[in-house]
């Protein structure tokens, strides 16, 4: 991690920890950012949004999406999401319901 912070000090990057993994991505560009460049390009309006996540780099993606989206932190960290699950199981129970 400190590698790469240093390696990338003065270029246009940002590197990001996070649970398990190091987001490395041009700066100004994040999940939030493509979520919003993907929406804008839908043909038509989605009726149902959802935005499941469990890491740091998930919170821009929670904060930008609309606010008549779903959003769900997984875990119980602080978030911008509106509803938490406990842990991946309870996601896949969850999805499977979606499903019914």
């Amino acid at each position: 991690m400190n590698y790469l912070v240093s390696f990338t000090t003065n270029i246009d990057i940002q590197v990001i920890p996070g649970n398990k993994v190091v987001e490395v991505r041009n700066s100004g560009i994040d999940k939030g950012v493509a979520a919003m460049q993907f929406l804008d390009k839908a043909e038509n309006n989605p009726k149902f949004i959802l935005a499941l996540g469990d890491d740091m780099t998930d919170e821009d993606l929670f904060r930008a999406i609309p606010k008549d989206a779903y959003s769900i932190k997984v875990g119980f960290n602080p978030s911008y999401a509106k509803y938490n699950l406990e842990s991946p199981v309870e996601v896949i129970g969850f999805l499977n319901e979606l499903l019914v």
